[in-house]
Formats: C-alpha cells, sequence, structure tokens
C-alpha cells in the first residue's frame, strides 16, 4: 500500500490516536480515489456526448446536401418539385429529431463535477452520522444499566 504525505503525517501521532488518524487518512485516500473515478467517467460520458452531437450535426449536414440533389433528380420524375423536397426533408428530419432526443436523454445523465463532490462528500457525511448516532444510542444505552449488570453475568 503506497503511503501519501498525509498518511506519513499523520502517523506521526502516538498510539491510539495514531492509529485512528492512519485509518482516517487511509479512508480519505480511498474517498479522494471514488471522487476520481467518478470525474473521470463524467468525463468520459461528456465526451460522447460531444462527438454524438457531431455525429448529429454531421448528418443534418450531409443529408440536406442529400436532400437537395435527391428533390431536385429523382422525386421530380414522379411529383412535383416541391413535394418531392418535401417529402425528403420529412425523412431527414424526423431522423434528426431521434438523434436529438438522444442527446437530450444522455444530456440529463451528466453529472457537473461540483456536483459529483457535494454527492460524494454528502454520502460519506451521512455514513458517519449514522455511524456516530449508532454509537450515541450504544452509549446511551449502556449507561442507563445498572454497574453490577455490565461488570458480569453472574459466574
Amino acid at each position: 500500500m503506497k503511503t501519501t504525505k498525509i498518511v506519513e503525517s499523520l502517523s506521526a501521532l502516538s498510539g491510539l490516536g495514531g492509529a485512528l488518524a492512519r485509518s482516517a487518512a487511509a479512508l480519505l485516500e480511498a474517498e479522494v480515489e471514488q471522487l476520481r473515478f467518478d470525474l473521470a467517467r463524467n468525463w468520459r460520458r461528456f465526451l460522447g456526448l460531444v462527438l454524438l452531437a457531431a455525429l448529429v450535426f454531421g448528418i443534418v449536414f450531409w443529408a440536406l446536401g442529400a436532400l437537395l440533389f435527391a428533390a431536385g433528380a429523382g422525386l421530380a420524375l414522379v411529383l412535383p418539385a416541391w413535394a418531392a423536397a418535401l417529402a425528403v426533408a420529412v425523412g431527414l428530419l424526423a431522423l434528426a429529431l431521434i438523434l436529438l432526443w438522444i442527446v437530450r436523454v444522455r444530456a440529463r445523465r451528466l453529472e457537473s463535477p461540483v456536483g459529483t463532490v457535494k454527492r460524494r462528500v454528502g454520502s460519506h457525511l451521512a455514513f458517519w452520522r449514522g455511524v456516530l448516532d449508532e454509537a450515541a444510542r450504544t452509549g446511551d444505552a449502556d449507561s442507563e444499566r445498572d454497574p453490577d449488570e455490565s461488570s458480569g453475568s453472574g459466574s
């Protein structure tokens, strides 16, 4: 296990306090590592979203070029030119709307770095509040007992 400056400086403390400090430092390192993982995951999601948006833009760009050609050449033989252009445009816009919907769904899953930090710290604090509340309940229950009961159970 690699040690960091935090662990080294806290391990200088002696006795039980030193062990507690080392444990706290190890926990802090684990939390920082999890935060790095969450931020990297959000970065990958953001990059994927940008690439998908670029793909949508490229498809719409080239589709408009194809629309002009197809409307003018292919469908003009069967339909009036305006009806041919309208039919192709509706199909391409339907495709663009479907892809735009996918982009919006993926964008909603993105989490800002500040939100990630708040979530991780909030989760960590909630865990320790639960531990401390449980310790307080257990401590209160022990203090309410008769001292003779806690010393032994009759051997």
